[in-house]
């Protein structure tokens, strides 16, 4: 759904709830991307004409408090509606930072293949169970593969191109022509 279609949306139900001058103060929250920098802060929401935003850490913070003078100008642009004149970050651990991963589910040969790697005597409730988890895990690290990602050689954990370090174990992912 774009933002267009999400005023289209909006607008009639606040005006039915009276809360038009809210949702007009909330503009910035939903042109936020329009700033291009949805991968370096999420909008949360928008508070006495500031700008509540989510970040993964305080390096991040720190160059956007740098930029949030031309920040304020382009969402005026964006939003003249959400009045903001302030940023305030959250630096909050972020789960998806390097982007969304796209896991197909098990097939029913992954079922089988997974619950033939289990110790016998397990309950067949137990077994069914771990066997789904285990072939979840096994089509999740087949992803991660193959979006470029590596293996620890230490854990032998599957981590995305980007980590640059387990973060299990420590190791640090081995450079080209190493």
């Amino acid at each position: 759904m774009s933002c267009r279609d999400l005023w289209e949306w909006l607008a009639p139900l606040a005006l039915a709830w009276g809360a038009e001058a809210q949702l007009a103060e909330q503009e910035a929250v939903l042109g936020w991307r329009e700033t291009r920098l949805e991968r370096l802060a999420r909008a949360l929401y928008v508070e006495d004409g500031t700008l509540h935003l989510s970040v993964p850490s305080h390096v991040v913070a720190a160059e956007l408090r740098n930029l949030e003078g031309r920040i304020v100008r382009q969402l005026a642009e964006v939003a003249p509606r959400s009045r903001v004149r302030r940023l305030r970050f959250h630096v909050e651990a972020w789960r998806d930072v390097l982007g969304e991963l796209k896991v197909e589910p098990p097939a029913k040969e992954d079922l089988r293949r997974a619950a033939r790697r289990l110790p016998q005597g397990l309950p067949a409730p137990v077994r069914r169970v771990a066997a789904e988890a285990l072939a979840w895990a096994e089509r999740r690290d087949r992803a991660i593969l193959a979006a470029g990602g590596w293996v620890c050689p230490q854990c032998e954990l599957a981590l995305l191109p980007e980590a640059g370090r387990c973060p299990s174990c420590g190791m640090e992912a081995r450079r080209p022509g190493r």
